[in-house]
């Protein structure tokens, strides 16, 4: 592999990444309007979803990152 199919790849690498956390900001975004919107509903409801998404969040990134990446 030549010195330019290297950075090609390295390149090609750091922007996958970067669309990953591109999407995430998005999900994170969605995730925090839908907390705000369930604060004014029902807090107990808001925090059982704050608790259990952040938990089922957390453990789908790091599978995906340890797993398919």
């Amino acid at each position: 592999m030549s010195t330019d199919e290297m950075e090609e790849t390295d390149a090609s690498e750091r922007t996958r990444w970067l669309w990953f956390g591109v999407a995430l900001t998005i999900i994170y975004a969605a995730y925090t309007i839908l907390i705000l919107a369930l604060l004014r509903v029902d807090q107990s409801i808001a925090l059982v979803v704050v608790v259990g998404g952040s938990v089922a969040f957390g453990l789908a990134i790091m599978i995906y990152v340890l797993y398919f990446r």
